[in-house]
């Protein structure tokens, strides 16, 4: 056996040792990434069982303390006013009379308001640029002066460029008028 062939034979094993290195750390990786999922989930699973608990008071999250409510109040000033009394709710209801009830049930279903999307303009307006790309293209197929088809070319990429932009539901969304019924 002649030295070429043990130099081989020994970074081929280097070589080896250094993809079995790599697939045992992508493995320990794996491992950790699946140990992490596996906690998150049972936190979720436990939170779920908490709130499906009738004697539990579920917790409050940062983000739904300052929620926005119609009536003008936001969940912050909720709380607040729950925290003031410690009587229990029964206590409360018993103190009020039906009549105030009745008023606020009316007062929200005033409050309620409807409204509807429209996007009609934003449809025009691609429907116009649908009409005019046909059109260049006509344009461009019937043109013999090839200084003017380049013109033309170069504005059919724009109208593209613009539908492109123009035809997606987050163009539409963003230019939606609303209005209440």
């Amino acid at each position: 056996m002649n030295i070429n062939g043990i130099r081989n034979h020994s970074d081929q094993q280097a070589f080896f040792i250094r993809a079995q290195e790599r697939r045992l750390q992508a493995q320990e990786e794996r491992q950790a990434r699946e140990a992490e999922l596996a906690k998150l989930a049972s936190e979720a699973d436990e939170e779920a069982k908490q709130a499906l608990d009738p004697n539990t008071v579920p917790k409050q999250r940062p983000a739904d303390r300052d929620r926005y409510e119609p009536n003008g109040a936001n969940q912050r000033d909720k709380t607040d006013k729950s925290d003031k009394t410690d009587q229990p709710e029964k206590a409360d209801k018993s103190d009020k009379t039906d009549k105030p009830e009745k008023a606020d049930k009316s007062e929200k279903k005033a409050k309620t308001e409807r409204c509807v999307g429209n996007t009609d303009q934003v449809d025009r307006e691609i429907e116009k640029l649908k009409k005019k790309k046909e059109q260049l293209k006509q344009q461009i197929n019937t043109c013999e002066d090839p200084e003017k088809a380049e013109k033309l070319k170069k504005e059919l990429a724009l109208v593209e460029n613009e539908l492109r932009q123009k035809d997606n539901d987050g163009y539409r969304r963003s230019h939606t008028v609303f209005s209440n019924i």
